[in-house]
C-alpha cells in the first residue's frame, strides 16, 4: 500500500514559504510593469508648477512627459503662452513651515533607532563629521568628527563646545528628529553653493577661500533647535554662541536673492545676487544677508500666519505667497496665490489656481496588495505598513488611528483571504489522509496565516513512496529467507 512521509522540517517550510512568497512578489510586479509599459496603452502625464519672475510676472510651468515625446512650457495665469525672455531672471522662492511641531509629527520616521548625518569636513586637517540623534519626536544630538584616515574620533561637539566624550543629553542640542533630513535644522555652505541644497560641507580656511568668501559661512554654521532659538557653531574652534537674540524661530532657509529683490535700503555694491538666511517666526519672515549681515524684515499676513508657504520677493516690495491647500476627503490639492506688501496688506487672491487630484482610494489598493501578497499574514504586513504615512497626512490621525483605520479597511480582503485559506487547508487535509499521513495542529494553523504559499510548500513536502509491486514483494520475501535457505556446511 503506498505510503507518504514528510521530507523537510517546519523551520525549512517557513523558509521555503517565505522564500516563495518573496518569488511572487517580484514576478508579480515585473509582470504588472510589463504589461503596463508595453501593453496598455501610455496616458500622458502633464504636471504644472507655479513659478515667478523677479519683476513680479507670475508663471505656470507646464511639464509634459510621455513614453514617446516630452515639452516645457510656460503660461501666464490667463492661460497664454509666455516665452522667457534673456534678459528675465526667475524669482528662487523661500519655503518656510508655519507649525514645526504638527509639522514633524506627521512626519515622524516609523522607527526608532540612531539616525547619522554626514558632513563632509574640509579643515586644515581634513575631518569627517555626522550629526548623531534619536528618530523620535523629542530628539537630542550632537556633532562628531572622525579623522579621516585614522577613523579616530578627534572630538564631539555639543553646547559646551568641543569635548573628549558623547555630549550628556542636557548639553547636546535638541531638535525633532522625526524629519526626513536636517536641512531645516542645519545650514551649512562652501564656496561651490548654488541655491540647490540646504547644506553642502563643513568650510576649509585657506587663503583661496577667505579670497572667494568673507561672510557667515567662512567658518560657521547655523543650527535650529527644537526650543526656536538659531545657534551659531563655530566648526574650527567648537564655539557655540546664540545668532539671534529670539526664541521664536519656527523655520529657516538658506536661498539666493538677487539685488531687484532687496528692499530699497539695501546696498549690496557691486554683487548681483546676495546669500540669504530667511528666518520664519509666528508673525514675520527676517531675512539675514550673509555678506552684508543686514537683515529686513516683512509681516505675514494674519490669515496665511498657521501656513505652509513659498514666498516670493519681488521688485517694488512687492510680495507674493504661494499657499497648497490639501482636501484628503475629496482627493484635492490646490495652489493659492497671495499678493502682499512688507506691511502684511493683501491687495490681490487668486485661489484654486492649481488643481490636481489625486487618488485617495484605498479600496483598489488594498485589492492590489492583496494580489500581490494573497495570504492574510503578508497582505496585512504590506498594509498596515505602507501607507500608515500618508493616511496620516491624509485624514490628520496618529499613527494609531491610521493603523485602525486601515486594519478596519482591510477587514474585508482579510475575510475574503481566510476563506480562501480554509478552502486550501481542508484540501490539504483530504489530500494528506489521501496519502496517509497525520497532519499537525501547526500546519493548518500555517495554511490559514500563509495561504496558498503555505499550502504549496506542504503539499510538495508530502512526498509517496515507491508503490510496491508483487515482484518486489516477492524479491523482498526471497532476501528475508535467504538466510534460512543457506546450505549446511
Amino acid at each position: 500500500m503506498s505510503t507518504a512521509s514528510k521530507t523537510t522540517s517546519f523551520p525549512t517550510n517557513i523558509i521555503l514559504t517565505a522564500g516563495l512568497s518573496i518569488l511572487y512578489v517580484v514576478i508579480a510586479i515585473w509582470a504588472y510593469s510589463l504589461v503596463t509599459t508595453y501593453l496598455l496603452p501610455q496616458k500622458e502625464n502633464h504636471s504644472q508648477s507655479v513659478t515667478a519672475l523677479v519683476d513680479g510676472t507670475v508663471l505656470i510651468n507646464h511639464s509634459i512627459w510621455h513614453p514617446n515625446y516630452s515639452d516645457s512650457y510656460y503660461t501666464t495665469l490667463e492661460n497664454e503662452k509666455y516665452q522667457i525672455k534673456q534678459y528675465e531672471f526667475f524669482s528662487n522662492g523661500i519655503s518656510l513651515i508655519g507649525e514645526p511641531q504638527y509639522f514633524y509629527e506627521n512626519n515622524q520616521s516609523s522607527t526608532r533607532s540612531i539616525s547619522i548625518s554626514s558632513f563632509l569636513g574640509k579643515e586644515q586637517k581634513p575631518h569627517n563629521w555626522y550629526f548623531i540623534y534619536n528618530s523620535k519626536f523629542h530628539s537630542t544630538g550632537y556633532f562628531v568628527a572622525y579623522h579621516r584616515s585614522s577613523k579616530q574620533i578627534i572630538h564631539y561637539l555639543g553646547q559646551k563646545g568641543f569635548q573628549n566624550s558623547v555630549p550628556v543629553r542636557e548639553e547636546q542640542f535638541p531638535i525633532y528628529g522625526t524629519a526626513l533630513d536636517l536641512k531645516s535644522k542645519i545650514l551649512i555652505v562652501d564656496e561651490n553653493y548654488y541655491g540647490w541644497s540646504t547644506y553642502a560641507t563643513i568650510p576649509q580656511v585657506t587663503s583661496n577661500q577667505n579670497f572667494q568668501r568673507d561672510d557667515l559661512f567662512r567658518d560657521s554654521g547655523l543650527l535650529l533647535t527644537r526650543e526656536g532659538t538659531v545657534l551659531q557653531i563655530n566648526f574650527l574652534t567648537g564655539k557655540v554662541t546664540p545668532f539671534l537674540e529670539r526664541n521664536d524661530i519656527l523655520d529657516m532657509t538658506l536661498s539666493r536673492l538677487r539685488k531687484d529683490q532687496f528692499p530699497e535700503n539695501w546696498t549690496t555694491s557691486d554683487r548681483d545676487e546676495e546669500l540669504v538666511v530667511s528666518f520664519r517666526t509666528p508673525n514675520a519672515v527676517l531675512t539675514y544677508g550673509l555678506q552684508t549681515e543686514k537683515s529686513f524684515q516683512v509681516t505675514i499676513p494674519e490669515e496665511l500666519r498657521t501656513k505652509d508657504f513659498t514666498l516670493h520677493y519681488f521688485q517694488e516690495e512687492e510680495l507674493l505667497y504661494e499657499v497648497g491647500e490639501r482636501d484628503p476627503k475629496v482627493g484635492k490639492y490646490t495652489t493659492d496665490l497671495y499678493w502682499s506688501n512688507y506691511g502684511g496688506t493683501i491687495s490681490q487672491f487668486n485661489d484654486d489656481q492649481i488643481v490636481h487630484y489625486y487618488p485617495q482610494d484605498f479600496d483598489s489598493i488594498k485589492w492590489m496588495l492583496a494580489s500581490i501578497q494573497p495570504a492574510p499574514l503578508t497582505f496585512l504586513s504590506f498594509m498596515l505598513i505602507a501607507p500608515v504615512q500618508e493616511f496620516k497626512q491624509a485624514y490628520e490621525l496618529s499613527t494609531t488611528e491610521a493603523v485602525m483605520k486601515l486594519f478596519q479597511m482591510s477587514l474585508p480582503v482579510v475575510a475574503l483571504l481566510l476563506v480562501i485559506s480554509i478552502g486550501l487547508l481542508f484540501h490539504y487535509r483530504s489530500f494528506a489522509k489521501h496519502k496517509n499521513v497525520n497532519s499537525h495542529w501547526w500546519e493548518y494553523g500555517f495554511i490559514l496565516l500563509m495561504g496558498p504559499f503555505a499550502y504549496l510548500i506542504l503539499r510538495w513536502s508530502l512526498k509517496s513512496q515507491p508503490e510496491l509491486t508483487p515482484q518486489t514483494q516477492r524479491n523482498n520475501s526471497i532476501e528475508i529467507l535467504r538466510p534460512l535457505l543457506k546450505p549446511v556446511s
